[in-house]
């Protein structure tokens, strides 16, 4: 049984509540909730408590901060974060040596990742393909979308970024189309296409391998129906990893790539003069 502690932002954290106790596996030690706000007089828990008497944290905060994460990996425990965390490049290498020396599992989730037809495709992957994405452009949310993409590719691709050509095309107040070429070790490459003009009947992703078919995954990943099912597969892989079993696991070592590649793409689009989304 892995006693695990919820951490959220929320005053009622009831939603959360309900998906891990979906699982067998999981024992819920205690919650501290609406940790963003400063009166904390209604806690059982403080959050150091909360993390010292728990095997795991589910960590439901927007963009979880270098100091949350650092306590609970201090603590060894093993932590799922809900969202992508707010970390430079340093402190995401510096985050990924303490997991390292500790033994914890971190865990990133990632929607996209855990749709049930990416799951089921990945153990079907050959080295060598081309995977094309087609999606709306969401200018606001910008560098979260190319995290999130950056993120997902590493778990289809599990091998080191070799080059990364950017291409933008401008309307008349911003961006109206960026294309994103990406190049991998072992040859296989992605392509992403990121429009405002784009609906959804033009998105797609779609992976081509050597003498198979296409293989089409769903593109509407971020809908809210959809959310629900990939967390408990990610859930469901979180366990699998704090039991030492196969798991698909976005690890701060894919985080660190992802945004080293993503301050690359952002330098380039300024090189072109395209700083709309910057």
């Amino acid at each position: 049984m892995i006693r695990i502690g919820i951490l959220s932002k929320v005053a009622s954290p009831s939603a959360s509540i309900k998906l891990i106790q979906h699982f067998k596996s999981f024992k819920i030690t205690g919650i501290v909730d609406d940790i963003v706000s400063q009166d904390n007089s209604h806690q059982k828990y403080t959050i150091e408590e909360l993390i010292t008497n728990s095997d795991a944290c589910y960590i439901d905060v927007g963009q979880p901060s270098f100091d949350l994460i650092q306590m609970g990996i201090k603590k060894s425990n093993h932590l799922f974060l809900r969202s992508i965390p707010a970390l430079s490049i340093y402190e995401t290498r510096q985050l990924n040596n303490l997991v390292n020396e500790a033994g914890t599992c971190l865990m990133i989730f990632n929607p996209l990742t855990y749709v049930n037809e990416n799951i089921q495709i990945l153990d079907h992957l050959t080295k060598l393909k081309l995977i094309s994405i087609r999606l709306k452009l969401d200018p606001e949310e910008f560098e979260k979308q190319i995290l999130s993409l950056l993120l997902y590719l590493k778990t289809i691709e599990k091998s080191e970024i070799k080059r990364i050509d950017v291409f933008a095309l401008e309307g008349e107040t911003q961006l109206s189309l960026i294309n994103l070429r990406i190049s991998f070790s072992t040859g296989s490459i992605a392509q992403i296409d990121l429009s405002e003009k784009f609906s959804s009947k033009h998105a797609f992703i779609e992976i081509f391998q050597n003498d198979e078919s296409i293989i089409s995954l769903p593109s509407n990943h971020i809908e809210n129906r959809a959310i629900q099912s990939t967390e408990k597969n990610a859930l469901q892989n979180f366990i699998h990893s704090i039991q030492k079993n196969p798991a698909i696991i976005i690890s701060l070592s894919e985080l660190e790539e992802a945004l080293t590649s993503l301050n690359e793409i952002k330098d380039k689009l300024k090189y072109l003069n395209n700083t709309p989304l910057m």
